[in-house]
């Protein structure tokens, strides 16, 4: 390594500087002790893994970042082969050497290290960043957090059955982490998967589960997870070749059973902010444990508007589960009527209704919701929608007259159709017609909203119309 500093003998900073070594950082050319934030580097070549293996007994958190060669990746793993009886947490990243530079890097394989309990005795965090490990259960056994990804054009993955077996070992597993890592169900490699239970896992609260959605489907179809994992994020790539609402439906597993909160959901959440990115269908229940969140990554290709369209339209998924609150926020104005009548049919229990419109259109935001919520889609003998309707929340902009009148309307269309009187009403404004808003006229017809609905609806909160920035699509 070129350096215009004289660099310290790394057993030599170990002893003199350290009563117990910090993080050590292993790559091709150099070595590292970082500790408070101070850092001290030493010539690491064959001189360096020399040093470094004087003071393996010593090592808490080690980090090799090895080349795709498999030639240079054997003094890495001499260092694994080695009793690292202080060792805690094991991060190993791969990495193109300088020699391999001009190769592609796609075709090269993430390196396989060995892992065995006998010199790893202390180990609870492992870090894999495109390289795999072939660990013995007794290594999988004491972790207690895992943080596995690869490359999106890595050439190959880890096999789902390795994994899951090591997951069936890993009963000690606080988080779990594991990002486009695992083999897709196309593989004829692949042995028979069993199914995994994670009950015995009483210490597992995070599980963040992120690949391609036909891995998706494979792995939460062979995985049964608890209520006491009360952070469950599941994430599919977005990638053209589906519909985002395909992508929904094989983030669920074949077996509702399998996932404690949906054996009896009671809430769902739906959400695209202004940027596309931010997404994510929450799956809840009463008891507060366990919430499953869905989202949909590298969603480049699709407008917030269409992705909000097409999550609305999953709350097919739940149908027939006991749903009393429903809370969406997004474009709502690219909603037809028939389409928020469709999505809200599925769920006749619903109790609490929010919608929060992100972006504010003119005139239509909320209107067709309005108009859905005193239809009865069933056919006119059949039952309103959202029979048991009790509080309503709208929040989001009112640039004329036009959505008041509309609230008003809907409630005395369903109370004409015999729907209980609501318990609460809150319409929370904003509007971008500062005139409208300066001039008094928005905030008087608010106040005469508000005597007028009072008729059907016990408790009405409406904060009328006030000036905000103009915002578009």
């Amino acid at each position: 390594m070129n350096t215009t500093r004289s660099s310290p003998d790394l057993t030599d900073v170990m002893n003199r500087t350290y009563a117990i070594p910090g993080e050590v950082v292993v790559g091709t050319d150099m070595a590292a002790v970082l500790q408070d934030g101070q850092i001290l580097e030493v010539e690491c070549a064959e001189e360096g893994f020399e040093d470094l293996l004087r003071c393996a007994n010593r090592i808490k958190i080690l980090h090799l970042c090895p080349p795709f060669a498999e030639d240079d990746v054997r003094p890495f793993q001499s260092i694994l082969d080695r009793p690292l009886p202080a060792l805690e947490q094991l991060r190993l990243t791969g990495s193109l050497s300088a020699n391999h530079i001009d190769h592609n890097p796609a075709s090269r394989a993430p390196p396989t290290f060995h892992l065995r309990s006998r010199n790893l005795p202390r180990l609870c965090h492992l870090v894999l960043q495109d390289t795999f490990v072939e660990a013995e259960p007794a290594v999988w056994s004491s972790l207690r957090c895992i943080q596995f990804r690869l490359r999106l054009d890595a050439p190959c993955r880890f096999p789902l059955a390795k994994f899951l077996d090591g997951m069936r070992s890993a009963v000690r597993l606080e988080q779990v982490e594991v990002e486009a890592y695992l083999d897709g169900p196309e593989s004829r490699a692949q042995p028979p998967l069993r199914i995994v239970s994670l009950a015995d896992h009483r210490s597992l609260w995070r599980l963040c589960l992120s690949d391609h959605p036909a891995v998706m489907t494979e792995l939460m179809s062979h995985l049964v997870i608890p209520a006491h994992v009360v952070e469950l994020d599941v994430e599919g790539f977005y990638t053209g070749a589906l519909d985002p609402i395909h992508i929904l439906a094989r983030l669920l597993p074949r077996s509702k059973d399998a996932i404690a909160v949906l054996r009896e959901p009671t809430a769902v959440t739906v959400n695209v902010g202004s940027q596309v990115l931010d997404n994510f269908f929450q799956i809840s229940n009463n008891s507060g444990q366990q919430a499953m969140n869905l989202r949909i990554l590298h969603c480049l290709g699709i407008s917030a508007g269409a992705l909000f369209k097409q999550m609305v339209n999953a709350l097919a998924f739940l149908r027939g589960a006991p749903i009393t609150k429903v809370d969406l926020e997004g474009v709502m104005a690219v909603m037809t009527k028939e389409e928020w009548a469709m999505g809200l049919s599925y769920h006749p229990s619903v109790r609490l209704l929010i919608l929060t419109d992100v972006f504010g259109a003119p005139d239509n935001s909320f209107l067709t919701v309005l108009s859905a919520l005193a239809t009865r889609p069933a056919g006119p003998q059949g039952p309103l929608l959202c029979p048991n309707l009790e509080e309503v929340e709208l929040d989001g902009t009112c640039n004329r007259p036009r959505l008041l009148e509309a609230v008003d309307l809907c409630l005395q269309q369903r109370a004409q159709a015999g729907a209980p009187k609501l318990r609460r009403l809150s319409l929370k404004l904003r509007t971008e017609n500062a005139q409208w808003a300066r001039g008094g006229s928005a905030a008087q017809l608010a106040r005469s909203l508000q005597s007028r609905v009072t008729r059907f609806c016990w408790n009405v909160e409406v904060v009328a119309p006030s000036p905000q920035p103009a915002r578009g699509f």
